[in-house]
């Protein structure tokens, strides 16, 4: 019986782990995140994820990209070392 707490932690660090946050970038130049990668609809065509624990679709060609997101801030200025 020990080891049921045990399992159920590893399965719970296993879900969890596959939960990669995502920027998609669109074509007017907004952008938004996402957990968990937008999947491509080919016959369709659009990507579908979920947003707020329901199913979205947007349509391909307004999708420019789609990367990991990184959770570190961006550090757009350079320390000159003075």
């Amino acid at each position: 019986m020990k080891r049921l707490p045990l399992i159920a932690g590893l399965l719970l660090i296993v879900s969890l782990s596959g939960c990669v946050k995502y920027r998609v970038s669109l074509s007017n130049g907004d952008s938004f995140t996402v957990l968990g990668k937008p999947k491509l609809d080919k016959e369709n065509g659009v990507y579908r994820y979920k947003a707020g624990g329901k199913e979205q679709v947007i349509s391909a060609s307004r999708v420019n990209s789609i990367v990991p997101d990184s959770d570190k801030p961006e550090n757009k200025f350079q320390s000159s070392g003075r």
